[in-house]
């Protein structure tokens, strides 16, 4: 709770340490030893923050990417995705579409990169909650849908409920993907991304649009990195 108030908020970490100081020795039980550094039941801001790092780096993966989006440096292993990004390699260091160097020239600096987050613990958790699990299958009966409901629709049809792909196993899981620009805050000076997020089909229709049962899979800033007279700048676009 304490994390999602830092992020929803944007609270400076001297803030978010000083708030966490203050619950810890609300929480504190007669008998707790005083010393806040050796407190069996402390657990320090600085752990926190340890810890977010340590799970940043298990289900966080950086790519390169070159500025003009046609060259991402990964090898896909999707026949479709390595004909739509034909140029794209993780060997490559030039981009063979707009012939663009994979770093800033002297350094290992990527000029861009894109942030993809597996969905593996986004959906393992899904179908761990005893409220839902029961309604992500992809078995159930249309008619007992709300009239407009994604179930009830050809698209649905066509690539679910008549699919032997997805029918053969009752657990195999539609996801519905978005994608749109926004910036980061409501400060126009803010940076702004590309967001990339999935969504169960299987959730009842009023969790649909709930943001925290979603997940963000891609993140791409809006900017990238150039060398101009010798000085790497930031450019947006």
């Amino acid at each position: 709770m304490h994390l999602d108030w830092i992020s929803t908020y944007r609270v400076p970490d001297v803030a978010a340490a000083a708030i966490w100081d203050t619950l810890q020795s609300l929480v504190r039980r007669d008998g707790d030893n005083a010393d806040m550094n050796h407190s069996t039941v402390t657990l320090t801001y600085g752990r926190i923050m340890a810890f977010v790092k340590r799970h940043h780096l298990d289900v966080v993966q950086v790519i390169n990417m070159c500025p003009c989006g046609e060259c991402i440096y990964h090898d896909f292993q999707d026949p479709d995705l390595r004909i739509l990004f034909r140029y794209s390699g993780s060997g490559r260091q030039e981009c063979a579409h707009c012939g663009e160097t994979r770093y800033v020239p002297g350094t290992t600096t990527a000029r861009k990169v894109l942030y993809y987050i597996s969905p593996e613990i986004w959906m393992r958790d899904l179908y761990q909650r005893r409220d839902i699990a029961a309604a992500l299958y992809n078995d159930r009966d249309p008619s007992t849908t709300p009239v407009g409901s994604i179930h009830r629709s050809q698209g649905y049809y066509d690539k679910v409920t008549n699919n032997p792909d997805m029918n053969c196993d009752s657990r195999h899981a539609a996801v519905i993907g978005m994608a749109d620009g926004a910036p980061f805050f409501k400060d126009r000076n803010a940076g702004s991304g590309w967001f990339f997020m999935l969504r169960h089909t299987g959730l009842p229709a009023a969790l649909q649009l709930d943001p925290t049962l979603a997940h963000m899979t891609i993140f791409i800033s809006n900017y990238h990195l150039e060398e101009e007279e010798g000085v790497t700048k930031r450019m947006k676009r």
